[in-house]
């Protein structure tokens, strides 16, 4: 069977629709703009994915995976959307975990500038003489807020 995207129709049901081999080879965003036509259901988001991970194109079905999580994002409740959005943003779902590393840069860049700008007190000016932005921002060593240096 040829799949053509301009003899798709209007009103598509792909509920339940199975197929091994699709000609054209068309781009999973190409084909989502057909399962966007046909309404929310998880089955025509699952059966893509997985005809593209068959083919060995795990991006392409990352890509499909991803639609179907942002689609069904927006039939949730209000407040449980917020939450799909900020896991989107921060790790696409868990497709996208490079962006964990992004945000992991951006928040020790933040820390270096704030540092730079605002440095502690030296404890011992014998023992550091120098500071370092960087260094101060990645060392685990300090007390927790909240927490003395005495307490166990």
């Amino acid at each position: 069977m040829k799949d053509e995207k301009q003899c798709w129709p209007e009103d598509l049901n792909l509920d339940g629709f199975t197929y091994d081999d699709l000609q054209p080879q068309l781009t999973a965003r190409e084909r989502l703009q057909g399962i966007s036509r046909a309404g929310y259901r998880d089955q025509p988001y699952e059966q893509l994915a997985s005809y593209y991970r068959k083919l060995g194109s795990d991006d392409q079905a990352r890509k499909v995976v991803l639609a179907r999580r942002r689609t069904r994002r927006t039939q949730h409740p209000h407040w449980l959307r917020t939450w799909g959005w900020l896991q989107d943003a921060m790790v696409g779902y868990g497709y996208a975990p490079g962006r964990a590393l992004a945000w992991l840069a951006a928040a020790f860049l933040v820390g270096c500038l704030y540092f730079a700008a605002n440095r502690p007190a030296p404890v011992n000016l014998t023992a550091h003489p120098t500071f370092n932005p960087a260094l101060y921002t990645a060392d685990d060593t300090r007390d927790p807020p909240g927490r003395s240096a005495n307490s166990s």
